[in-house]
């Protein structure tokens, strides 16, 4: 019995001791496994990290935009995200989400998807807009003191660039951008605000539009200038081709500036129009709830001279036109706004019946309604002063009258007043003595 009891324990202190080993092998591995892969995936700098460690102050939304930093990798602010962008800074393995505000360091890669774009800001008037599809690098911000200069470099890998610049305090900003097919400098010096437009195509060649001011590009050692007004296609294979002129830019037509659209439930349609352009192959309109377009609602590419939005929120909204020509891109035309307005609430309405019993005949009906309404009375539509006051004679026939009054305002909201009114043919209104 005793010797059973004896074998018993060694076999449990055994198992024992094999679990023991077991689960530091297993220990052991792990922690193998998790330094491996520390050295061999870097953890990427989180935003927390990268405002803490460069003392960062986001800039404020408003109508200027102030940046302080004191991190020499600074180059710039994602000023505007709409829709799906990504960000991956130069430490960092994985794509993230990109938050409108967040510094770019040096060698920020920034990724728009399809129908998505982004607002780079460098200072409150040097901007870059990434287009959809675009994948742009980031690179550091250069200055030279003596010459009161600035350079930064963005390359352009795929997609569109758009920007504007223009010197700050006395002090320009030249960006080159570094595509396959070449570099492009673009100064911002002078007293014309520069403003272009760079495709990235799928052969790698690349259109660029220069709107206002002027741009240099370098294609294996040699220099091209391109003058205001001009695009050119650089290719990788070839030298630039000759510069065109850009198409003129579109004359709206409709709506008129500042037009408002009032409804209950469903927005309306709303058509916007412009006239042709001679040598246009195209027309891209866009919409933004801001006149600097830093953010767009619709960017939308059409070959007819006319845009039918069908759901547009309730908002001031700003629209603008540019012609196209094959991959060049002219100015825009001038921007006009449009003003969608929700109304479920009725039109105020007031109207004096007579009280009592008034003589049969004609007798003048007075009131009071909102400006701007339509009026009926009895299905028929009468004029309402400037100032909301309106007079309508009737004619009441002997026995009881029953008489509606309709205001219907420009969202299809109506107000309704109604009222009987017995008439006789030997009883003087003081209506009528009026008269």
């Amino acid at each position: 019995m005793a010797g059973r009891f004896e074998a018993t324990v060694r076999d449990l202190f055994a198992r024992t001791a094999e679990l023991v080993v077991s689960l530091v092998v297993v220990l052991v591995c792990f922690l193998v496994f998790m330094t491996i892969l520390g050295l061999s995936f870097p953890e990427g700098t989180t935003l927390a990290q990268l405002v803490g460690s460069s003392s960062f102050s986001p800039p404020s939304v408003g109508r200027e935009i102030v940046i302080e930093t004191d991190d020499e990798s600074f180059v710039a602010v994602l000023w505007q995200v709409e829709r799906r962008v990504q960000q991956k800074s130069q430490d960092a393995i994985a794509w993230d989400s990109a938050d409108m505000g967040m510094p770019l360091n040096d060698r920020h890669a920034v990724q728009s998807l399809s129908g998505a774009s982004a607002t780079v800001v460098f200072d409150k008037k040097n901007r870059l807009k990434i287009g959809e599809n675009t994948l742009v690098v980031i690179r550091r911000l250069n200055r030279q003191p003596r010459h009161d200069q600035r350079k930064a470099t963005v390359v352009v890998l795929n997609g569109s660039l758009s920007g504007t610049l223009a010197p700050v305090d006395g002090e320009s900003t030249t960006v080159n951008i570094v595509t396959e097919a070449g570099e492009i400098s673009v100064p911002s010096g002078g007293s014309t605000e520069v403003d272009f437009d760079l495709q990235v195509h799928e052969d790698q060649s690349s259109t660029l539009s220069v709107r206002n001011g002027g741009a240099e590009i370098t294609w294996q050692g040699q220099t091209f200038q391109v003058e205001p007004n001009k695009s050119i296609r650089i290719f990788t294979d070839r030298p630039p081709a000759v510069a065109d002129s850009l198409p003129a830019a579109p004359r709206a037509t409709a709506p008129q500036d500042g037009t408002r659209y009032a409804y209950r439930v469903f927005p309306p349609e709303v058509r916007f129009a412009w006239a042709a352009v001679p040598q246009a192959t195209g027309y891209r309109i866009e919409l933004s709830p801001t006149r600097d377009f830093a953010k767009t609602l619709l960017a939308r590419e059409t070959a007819m001279t006319e845009f039918i939005h069908g759901n547009m929120p309730a908002d001031k909204m700003y629209w603008r036109v540019q012609a196209l020509n094959g991959d060049t891109r002219g100015p825009f035309g001038s921007i006009r706004s449009v003003v969608l307005e929700q109304d479920s609430e009725p039109p105020t309405l007031e109207v004096a019946f007579p009280s009592g019993k008034v003589a049969a005949g004609e007798m003048l009906l007075q009131g009071t309604a909102e400006p701007g309404i339509e009026l009926y009375v009895d299905s028929t539509r009468h004029e309402v002063h400037s100032d909301g006051t309106f007079e309508i004679p009737i004619r009441l026939e002997p026995g009881v009258n029953i008489v509606v009054v309709e205001a219907l305002d420009a969202a299809g909201n109506a107000a309704y007043a109604a009222q009987r009114i017995h008439a006789t043919s030997n009883v003087a209104s003081a209506t009528q003595r009026k008269r």
